[in-house]
Order: C-alpha cells, then sequence, then structure tokens
C-alpha cells in the first residue's frame, strides 16, 4: 500500500479500496470512487473532501479537464452517496434522472 492509504480494517484490498464501498481510504479527509477501469466503465468519478463541518463532492467525467461538477452536503457520508448515485447513474444532486436511468432495474431515488 502506498503511504497514507493504510487501513487496518478488515476486507481491505491493497489498492486502498475497501471491498464493501470501494471508496478509497480517507486521506487527509479526501476519498475517490469509481477513479479506475474497475468501479467505472463510464467515464465518471468522485471525489469525496470531509471538512469536518461540511463535506464537498467534486463529480469527474471525461473530458471536463479540471472542471468538475461541485456540490456542498452536510455531512461526507451524504457527499458518498451523492458520489455513488453520480457513478452508476450519472445523476448529479438536485438533477433529475434521465428516461434511461428510470428504465433502469437498479436506480432507485435515493441510491
Amino acid at each position: 500500500m502506498s503511504a497514507g492509504r493504510t487501513d487496518s480494517t478488515a476486507g481491505t484490498e491493497k489498492s486502498g479500496h475497501t471491498s464493501q464501498s470501494n471508496w478509497t481510504t480517507p486521506f487527509h479527509g479526501v476519498q475517490h470512487f469509481g477513479y479506475d477501469t474497475r468501479h467505472s466503465t463510464n467515464g465518471r468519478w468522485a471525489t469525496v473532501t470531509d471538512r469536518k463541518l461540511f463535506a464537498e463532492l467534486d463529480a469527474w467525467y471525461a473530458g471536463c479537464q479540471f472542471s468538475p461538477y461541485e456540490a456542498t452536503f452536510s455531512t461526507a457520508e451524504d457527499a458518498r452517496r451523492a458520489g455513488e448515485r453520480w457513478v452508476a447513474h450519472g445523476v448529479f444532486p438536485n438533477q433529475k434522472p434521465s428516461v434511461r436511468d428510470l428504465c433502469d432495474p437498479a436506480w432507485s431515488p435515493t441510491s
């Protein structure tokens, strides 16, 4: 494991991902989800920064360069949930789902 990515919890893989959530181990409050092809084949990934009083979500997509969608949440858990929804379905917070998402049996408004 690289520096800053140590985790003593069970189920942690060598890549820094936990088998339960696929978020990287927090490093100075920053976590990533879906940033490689093992977890995101659709070109989307998310970064959550826990600022203790609030959390920031950066929703990255192929071609965005250094201008991801950005949102602020009251908790890191809420930001992670929104990041997972972004990676899985391409739905950003406060954005209505597409027709394709509504036809996907795995999609739900709270996922």
